[in-house]
């Protein structure tokens, strides 16, 4: 299993390491482990969890639809799947959060 520092991370999201920094701060992408010395380490799922909460930015979901949304089990997986759940989730996604 590959392992990425904020950097690395960044880098192979295409992503500034403030917007990691940022979206580990709001509580939406935490690393998998922080060493003694506080360094952040991400795993593969990490990474993949990053690209879907770009994808779900460019959408144009809040912040706090996306912490809403990823306090579900494993919320993401179906978005990696299937392109054509991505439709269904942003159908349900964003109406049911933009009406509550």
């Amino acid at each position: 299993m590959s392992t990425f520092s904020t950097g690395e991370l960044a880098k192979a999201a295409e992503v500034s390491v403030r917007t990691v920094q940022y979206y580990d701060q709001r509580g939406i992408l935490t690393p998998s482990k922080v060493t003694e010395g506080g360094r952040r380490i991400y795993h593969e799922s990490d990474l993949e969890r990053l690209k879907v909460i770009c994808f779900l930015r460019d959408l144009d979901f809040s912040i706090n639809q996306i912490k809403n949304i990823s306090q579900e089990e494993n919320w993401y997986t179906p978005l990696i799947v299937d392109s054509e759940k991505i439709k269904i989730f942003t159908v349900h996604y964003k109406g049911s959060l933009i009406m509550s």
